[in-house]
């Protein structure tokens, strides 16, 4: 019984989610390059359409964003069986 408790929890601990979607500035323009990154420090890039995919272990989280003349901004996100896609705007600096 110890032994099937622990590869439950060996098998629940190596589940991971996937995180999609893409970056626009305010103008609907897609974003290429900019950097997602998670709070367990997994990232990716956008790239020519603005489109994004991190696998992660965390079902809820965090994405920061990073671009050159562009606000920083933290999205929270929320995984629904497996997967979640997440709209980004971001914002010039003014």
């Amino acid at each position: 019984m110890k032994k099937l408790m622990i590869i439950i929890w060996i098998i629940s601990s190596l589940q991971t989610y996937t995180v999609k979607g893409f970056v626009k500035d305010e103008l609907g323009n897609s974003l290429a390059g900019v950097k997602i990154l998670t709070l367990d420090e997994k990232f990716d890039y956008t790239d020519f359409d603005g489109s994004f995919t991190i696998k992660t272990e965390d079902s809820i989280g965090i994405l920061k964003t990073s671009y050159f003349n562009f606000k920083k901004q933290e999205i929270r996100y929320e995984v629904v069986e497996g997967i979640v896609n997440v709209n980004i705007v971001l914002k010039k600096i003014k």
